[in-house]
């Protein structure tokens, strides 16, 4: 009964510790990313945007945004 206790106890232990390194190794949810936006006088902006930011967001969609400095 104590070694199937121990047993279980280890192999709980190894679980969460396992879940815990594989947790660590996720990319932030709110990591940045770079995009590029054409404007309409032909201009190009490169600017950082969070992915929550960037979720809906496809590749040619229109989007307005206010320019102001950091």
């Amino acid at each position: 009964m104590i070694r199937w206790l121990a047993w279980s106890a280890g192999t709980v232990a190894a679980g969460v510790l396992w879940a815990v390194a594989a947790m660590a190794q996720q990319p932030h949810q709110n990591a940045q990313c770079d995009v590029t936006i054409p404007a309409t006088d032909g201009v190009t902006h490169e600017v950082q945007a969070s992915n929550e930011t960037l979720a809906d967001l496809e590749p040619g969609d229109r989007i307005a945004a206010k320019l102001r400095s950091c």
